[in-house]
């Protein structure tokens, strides 16, 4: 799949992770505004698509363009 078949969630949370870096989910929904489900939906989308991996740091997950 490519990024323009992604659901607009995920285009805003890649488009997040593209331009500032790896974010944990708390950051996720700061900085798109999302819900936390649907921010940590469009994630794991971008893991499942292999285009984002997602790690800890600390005890928080963490996503990151691979």
């Amino acid at each position: 799949m490519s990024a323009k078949e992604l659901p607009p969630s995920a285009k805003l949370v890649l488009k997040v992770i593209e331009v500032e870096g790896a974010h944990d989910r708390g950051e996720l929904v700061e900085c798109t505004g999302l819900p936390e489900s649907t921010a940590r939906y469009a994630a794991e989308r971008l893991v499942d698509e292999g285009i984002v991996e997602k790690r800890l740091r600390g005890e928080d997950v963490v996503y990151d363009l691979v």
